[in-house]
């Protein structure tokens, strides 16, 4: 029978194969865990695994006391507490940097296009498991995570984080611009739209665009419910604002008043030409 994990020790592992000076020299036979048979090829990585088995936790961080099993883990740890990100990614024109080496490896994934996890409720594909894990938890009804103040409980860590600062009245984001400060990130990543003029939503049916998801939502209603009282003159059709209207008729008339100086292409839309004047600053 093996040892048991906290009697399993160094003075142990060294009758294996010792080198005559006692050195951690590569072994050409493998040495194999007791616990989970693993092998290794040095005494020293036999050892860091071992603690991995064991329930002593002889590491400690000294800003928030938190221990871990093996040095390596409280080194990682304790960059949480550092504003250093030395892992920085290799991917041309990308600034972003972690303070973890698993956060830059799941990043990387990011920037291909494969889509290998599946989510099996819903058939969504994620190019990073971790992503997928995270999703999964959309499709559960635990809320683990609880507001100690008001009893308001969420799927997400993130969420009630986010949260609390309703109570505590914090708002860490602050805008570079005009220095108004924020809640939540995602929040401030809208305002700023208001400084760039940035305007990712599109919906497609009028060609309006906007600065947010929500606004989309609520003109994609307005469309689909709201009165219908602009009525074109040519085939009857109802429609829900004056400029829709106006840009409908030119589907009769063949107007295309808005034209690309630079290469000579004309188009019913505004939105139309910047979406095509942006597809050449692309390749220029």
């Amino acid at each position: 029978m093996g040892l048991a994990v906290n009697e399993y020790n160094e003075a142990d592992i060294c009758r294996v194969n010792l080198s005559p000076d006692g050195s951690d020299v590569q072994n050409e036979n493998p040495l194999k865990c007791p616990q989970c048979e693993r092998t290794y090829s040095r005494r020293s990585a036999l050892l860091q695994h071992l603690q991995t088995h064991s329930s002593r936790l002889p590491f400690q961080c000294i800003y928030c006391h938190k221990s871990f099993k093996i040095k390596g883990y409280l080194t990682q740890h304790l960059l949480v507490h550092k504003s250093e990100k030395p892992f920085k990614c290799t991917i041309a024109g990308c600034d972003k940097a972690f303070k973890k080496r698993r956060k830059l490896q799941d990043h990387l994934l990011s920037h291909g296009t494969e889509r290998n996890y599946s989510c099996h409720v819903c058939g969504k594909a994620f190019k990073i498991a971790s992503t997928l894990a995270v999703h999964m938890k959309a499709h559960q009804d635990l809320r683990p995570y609880q507001c100690q103040q008001c009893g308001m409980a969420f799927k997400f860590k993130g969420n009630l984080k986010s949260h609390i600062r309703i109570h505590t009245g914090e708002r860490p984001f602050e805008c570079t611009v005009c220095k108004k400060s924020f809640a939540q990130k995602t929040t401030l990543q809208i305002h700023m739209r208001i400084h760039t003029g940035e305007k990712p939503y599109k919906f497609m049916e009028c060609n309006q665009v906007f600065a947010c998801h929500t606004t989309l939502r609520k003109h994609r209603e307005k469309h689909k419910n709201g009165p219908k009282p602009f009525l074109c003159s040519i085939c009857g059709k109802g429609l829900t604002c004056k400029h829709t209207l106006t840009e409908h008729i030119r589907l009769h008339t063949g107007e295309k008043p808005f034209k690309c100086e630079q290469y000579g292409e004309s188009f019913r839309q505004k939105q139309a030409l910047k979406d095509h004047l942006k597809r050449h600053e692309s390749v220029q």
